[in-house]
């Protein structure tokens, strides 16, 4: 493993955030901005997460922290201006791979731009379990204003099934991968995970 990849960081730190334990993802945030160069625009919007990480925090020891999280990446009320830009994808696991999983094993389901930094433009997770379903990535599950869904034309769209719940991809983990996706594209698109990382 490289613990201080930015991608891997960045990700975990997402999936800390959305399920409300603000502090595990600060740790991965401060680590995650120690990583990046000094003055970069990737390290300024880490910088800025950090920040708002910290109004996180406080709101969590008022008991309001987690719900209003919620309801931000639920209703979209968090901004006045939110984007429409969403993708609808229907996610399954190959027959043959059935066998290589449990219930319980995390599913990442995360959209990332064609070049550049591939840190999540939107990410969802969830388990086996709950394979087949349906997601929408929105804008509503982008953490910095630079890298959202609405920023981008095309992207790449990932489902990741990982044993571990490690947020860095890991030999063994089961991955589908549809290599161009049209954000403005309203059909709903079909991602198989169908492949194992070597």
């Amino acid at each position: 493993l490289a613990p201080n990849n930015p991608n891997a960081l960045w990700l975990a730190g997402m999936a800390k955030a959305q399920a409300g334990e603000f502090v595990a993802a600060k740790k991965l945030w401060t680590q995650l901005a120690a990583a990046l160069p000094q003055g970069s625009e990737a390290q300024q919007e880490t910088q800025s997460l950090l920040t708002k990480i910290d109004s996180k925090i406080a709101e969590a020891d008022n008991g309001t922290g987690k719900e209003a999280v919620s309801k931000e990446a639920t209703s979209g009320n968090a901004d006045v201006r939110v984007s429409t830009a969403s993708i609808d994808v229907q996610v399954s696991l190959a027959p043959e791979l059935q066998n290589q999983t449990s219930p319980t094993d995390t599913v990442f389901i995360y959209a990332q731009a064609l070049s550049g930094p591939q840190m999540p433009l939107a990410i969802v997770r969830k388990q086996v379990s709950d394979l087949p379903l349906s997601v929408s990535l929105t804008d509503a599950q982008a953490m910095t204003p630079a890298m959202k869904l609405s920023n981008f034309t095309d992207v790449k769209l990932l489902a990741r099934i990982s044993k571990s719940g490690n947020a860095m991809k890991q030999a063994g983990d089961l991955i589908g991968v549809l290599e161009s996706v049209t954000v403005a594209d309203k059909t709903r698109h079909t991602l198989v995970i169908n492949s194992v990382v070597k």
